[in-house]
């Protein structure tokens, strides 16, 4: 296999993770077109959100290339492609969120999304509401 992740620890954690977990409920949750919410608060708790967010968002002050290690085991040892689109999905929406949120929506939303108990893909802006 080609490791592309400069971050092997971390690749390999959450690959060896993903293994244990959303491989194993790939197949089932694929046949019922559901998410996988068991593995999706594992990795929560493993902390996959938290790695490239800044620690006083709650994060571990880590970079986005953590992130991308991480995602890379998760996607090789997983097996899981819809689980995994919504997992990258996520990560843009906390990025979003950090980049171009307001100190409140942050101090709302980062919370629970890096916890697991909120799953969420999409921002808009303002100005889109009403188009």
């Amino acid at each position: 296999m080609i490791r592309h992740c400069s971050e092997l620890d971390i690749c390999d954690r959450f690959a060896a993770l993903a293994a244990d977990t959303v491989a194993k409920r790939a197949g089932e949750c694929t046949k019922e077109g559901r998410l996988d919410r068991e593995s999706w608060q594992e990795m929560s708790d493993a902390g996959v959100r938290r790695l490239a967010v800044p620690a006083k968002w709650g994060g571990e002050d880590g970079s986005w290339w953590d992130f991308v290690a991480a995602f890379e085991g998760m996607a090789t040892d997983g097996t899981d492609l819809g689980f995994c689109l919504s997992v990258v999905a996520q990560a843009g929406l906390i990025r979003s969120l950090i980049t171009y949120g307001t100190d409140e929506q942050r101090a709302y939303w980062l919370p629970r999304l890096l916890n697991g108990e909120a799953g969420a893909t999409a921002v808009s802006a303002e100005e889109a509401r009403n188009a």
